[in-house]
């Protein structure tokens, strides 16, 4: 027993070394994947790469803003610039992301060997990473990216297959089913983070169905069912983080990109940034970091032999290669960030191999971790001083501050700068979209022109300095209509890059870069002023003439429409609460006319909207759906609408009742394809869409009442009446909305549809007597409102059916107040049998302009309880008819 003891005593000894070194040997390697990872970050984005497609330009410009911010650093398009390019960015990098970086490797990568060898789950260490992870993902300035995390399959295999699909069933049942729950987060977080879900679904299928296998009925509803409240509670995480950083919910999964994502052009102007914080913070970093983690432990676990769990990781491998490749992507770019993770794995195994043959076990496991460091600091050193030998003409870090420096010292603060060949094509592009005919430009070519050319020429009418870096050229103005003069303020000879320095930073052209002034071709400015009359929004009639060529219309210098089209035209101005005037400019450089004429209409004054191909304002603005253009012989500017139709009744007419329209339109074959185009009015709502009340249709004209929520608020999309089939459409010419006025209250048949102008509250639905008349039961308080253009006497008139009364209610009259003024009865009389006619007189000191409130109190009654009845409701009076006139 003493030699047992005095054995087990020298053998502790032994074991604690053995458990320090292999300490040690763990995180010397995540020290030397840290550093090789920072080093491949290095090369893949410290430098300044020439994008060729006109369209990804706009996507790195929100990056590069948010990165630097407008007032200390000019923005650059396309030519994008990463964090850490200023000596603040290394500070920022080095003494706080890149600490976070080998903390978080270290923890995802001890969780995933724990997991891989089928111990129970460690939650502390899974609670410390998931406290970095958040920490991570509210920092917006983290820029540690290896790959491109738009287009970065390799990152979606590590992980997914990593957390999810080599889960290794746990002994306790009860850390299976946290296993369980993490994967459903980790799947939920990738759904809510815009990616194509259909990605997941491989993993998804694998883990479910190795989860469930063998287990009984019972048990495996338990696992679905823990696994999809892991899906809902990670993308709920998306919402709640998004409300935090932006305070407004962002609904996940609106759009699945397929190489082209959403212009930075939108995100930055539109959504503020919302988006791409998302994007980038929460979706790359979580991705890459739990992948890196992921290799760490299924290296260790592959050290130990044990490659049963990786066996698992082929099927769904191939699944994703399949699917890529399906769609063309070329994953092989990424073979070097593979190979450079692969090398500390390698390196140990050998070491493993060829302990038996060294006196020091584990001794050499420490070396590669070590050289590695040494390697990866190298690697740093050369990428920040020397350019690549096989890569000549790749600017690197130096060359990259070389540039920076450059530009603070040519542009001034709050420069838009536009770069590159390709871009000035695309600017191009846009002079001859009036040439293509819209119905053959795609929905997201339309969006992205119609961004691009509205952004440029708000700034450039606000005064804001747009610039263009291109070589020498002999036009003096885009054919989209820019006025291109060379700046001389930047360089004695305007010269931006000499050609040598141009190859070196990878020009797509061969000769000197110059610096050009872009401006409006604006030779004549017409301003005035003009009145407004209601808060919160107006409806602008103006007309401009019948000149010819492009004018901009602006208020208050805000770009209100890019290419204003002759004669009158109407437009909707929001965000004036506090103003009672505002100034409109014209901007043109043909002349213009001495004078234009505007006015502001009431709630009171009817509007005509055409709906043609040379008003794209109010295609934009006033109408949601599904919409198309289709060329006639007779009238080719007329508009085809299809789909779910819907028109913006503007702010004006928050105080109408209810708003009549009468269209032209007529019933054709479809002709064409549909083109969905969104809506910019809904930037400037309250509140969603909101839904009509009722519709009327007497012949061409139908009646749209609103409901109380479209009062209170700036405005509403109302759906059309556009009930047709699916083989037709509807060809529309014009539309007249016009507010219902009072005049609309002489006659008001209780029970059909136009009741709901006057009618607010305690009114039940309408229903038909057997003689064929329609009625509405009241409650015991009914409230009305109708609208008095100016104060005057009126005669009002109720008309009743009693019989329908029990003979104890029907002693009890009704009581009928006038904006809280109880009326007396001047006349009573019996119309028909059961029918009672009550009319009341009401001053003109009683009338207040706008609306008034008309008050029914009745006696309650319930038909249950007098008649035997089954209706529980609670009644008042059987309301038939209601006239409001004008007393002579």
């Amino acid at each position: 027993m003493n030699c047992q003891l005095i054995l087990n005593g020298t053998q502790e000894p032994s074991q604690n070394e053995a458990k320090r070194l292999d300490t040690l040997f763990f995180w010397l390697g995540m020290w030397l994947f840290a550093f090789l990872a920072y080093s491949v970050y290095l090369l893949h984005n410290y430098s300044i790469k020439p994008c060729s497609d006109p369209f990804n330009w706009l996507r790195w410009a929100s990056d590069l803003r948010s990165s630097f911010g407008s007032s200390a650093f000019p923005i650059i398009y396309p030519l994008y610039l990463r964090a850490g390019l200023n000596l603040l960015g290394h500070i920022y990098v080095f003494f706080w992301n890149y600490p976070l970086l080998v903390l978080t490797a270290a923890c995802s990568g001890r969780l995933a060997f724990d997991i891989l060898k089928e111990s129970p789950l460690p939650l502390r260490r899974l609670g410390i990473l998931i406290a970095i992870i958040l920490v991570l993902s509210f920092d917006p300035g983290l820029q540690i990216q290896m790959l491109n995390p738009y287009r970065d399959p390799l990152s979606h295999v590590f992980m997914l297959a990593g957390i999810i699909v080599l889960l290794r069933e746990p002994r306790q049942s009860l850390a299976h089913m946290v296993c369980t729950a993490l994967s459903g987060v980790c799947l939920g977080l990738a759904y809510a983070t815009r990616e194509p879900s259909i990605l997941y679904l491989p993993w998804a299928l694998c883990f479910l169905a190795y989860s469930c296998r063998g287990q009984p009925a019972h048990c495996m509803a338990s696992r679905i069912a823990v696994f999809a409240a892991g899906v809902l509670l990670g993308a709920s995480v998306f919402l709640v983080q998004t409300y935090l950083l932006t305070g407004q919910m962002i609904l996940p999964a609106k759009s699945v990109h397929t190489g082209h994502y959403l212009p930075g052009f939108r995100i930055e102007f539109l959504v503020r940034n919302a988006e791409k914080m998302v994007d980038y913070v929460i979706s790359s970093k979580m991705r890459i970091l739990l992948s890196a983690g992921f290799l760490i432990g299924a290296g260790r676990c592959a050290f130990r032999r044990d490659f049963k769990p990786l066996i698992l990781l082929g099927f769904p491998a191939i699944c994703f290669a399949l699917f890529y490749c399906f769609y063309r992507i070329f994953v092989a770019r990424y073979f070097f960030a593979v190979c450079l993770l692969a090398a500390p794995i390698a390196a140990c195994g050998l070491c493993v191999l060829c302990e038996p043959l060294i006196g020091w076990p584990g001794r050499l496991r420490v070396s590669p971790a070590l050289v590695g460091a040494a390697f990866s600091l190298l690697l740093a050193l050369h990428l920040f001083s020397n350019s690549h030998s096989s890569r000549p003409r790749r600017c690197k870090v130096k060359d990259a501050l070389f540039f920076r420096n450059l530009c603070a010292e040519r542009f001034p603060a709050d420069s838009f700068v536009l770069a590159e060949r390709n871009l000035c094509e695309f600017i191009d592009w846009l002079g001859r979209r009036e040439s293509r005919p819209s119905w053959m430009m795609s929905g997201w070519q339309r969006a992205d022109v119609e961004v691009v050319s509205e952004k440029v020429g708000q700034m450039i009418s606000s005064g804001r300095p747009v610039y263009l870096l291109d070589s020498s050229r002999s036009e003096n103005r885009t054919p989209s209509g820019f006025v291109i003069r060379r700046n001389f303020d930047a360089a004695p000879d305007g010269m931006f890059l000499t050609a040598s320095e141009a190859e070196r930073f990878g020009w797509p052209q061969d000769d000197d870069v110059y610096v050009y002034r872009l401006w409006c071709p604006t030779t004549h400015v017409l301003t005035v002023r003009v009145p407004l009359k209601d808060r919160g929004a107006n409806i602008l009639q103006i007309d401009r003439g019948a000149g010819t060529g492009p004018v901009q219309l602006l208020a208050d210098g805000r770009l209100l429409d890019p290419e204003m089209p002759p004669g009158s035209q109407y437009y909707a101005v929001t965000g004036v609460s506090d103003r009672t005037e505002i100034s409109l400019t014209l901007v043109s450089e043909h002349p213009l006319p001495s004078q234009i004429s505007a006015q502001t209409l009431s709630g009171s004054e009817a509007i005509t909207l055409s709906f043609r191909l040379d008003q794209p304002f109010l295609h934009r603005s006033y109408l949601s759906g599904t919409f198309s253009h289709v060329l006639f012989n007779l009238d080719p500017y007329a508009c085809v609408l299809t789909g779910d139709p819907r028109v913006w009744i503007p702010a004006p007419w928050e105080d109408a009742r209810g708003v009549r329209l009468d269209f032209k339109a007529s019933h054709t074959e479809l002709l064409t394809r549909s083109e969905t185009f969104r809506s910019k009015i809904a930037d400037r709502m309250v509140t969603p869409n909101l839904p009509m009340r009722a519709v009327d249709q007497r012949g061409p004209v139908y009646y749209i009442c609103l409901d109380d929520a479209a009062r209170k608020h700036k405005g509403a999309f109302i759906k059309l009446p556009l009930d047709s089939p699916s083989s037709s459409v509807i060809i529309l010419d014009t539309i007249t909305l016009m507010p219902i006025k009072a005049a609309s209250y002489e006659d008001i048949d209780v029970g059909e549809t136009e009741d709901r102008l006057l009618i607010r509250k305690g009114f039940y639905s309408q229903e038909r007597h057997p003689s064929g008349r329609t009625f509405r039961w009241t409650g015991e308080y009914a409230l009305m409102e109708c609208l008095a253009e100016k104060k005057q006497p009126y005669l009002l008139r109720l008309e009743m059916l009693e019989h329908l009364l029990p003979d104890q209610i029907r002693a009890m009259p009704v009581r009928v107040m006038w904006n809280g003024t109880e009326l007396t009865p001047c006349s009573q009389d019996r119309l028909a049998e059961g029918i009672t006619s009550i009319q009341f007189s009401i001053g003109e000191h009683m009338v207040q302009e706008g609306w008034n409130r008309i008050e029914l109190r009745a006696t309650p009654w319930s038909p249950a309880r007098l008649c035997n009845s089954r209706d529980t409701r609670i009644l008042g009076v059987a309301l038939d008819r209601i006239c409001i006139i004008q007393a002579k």
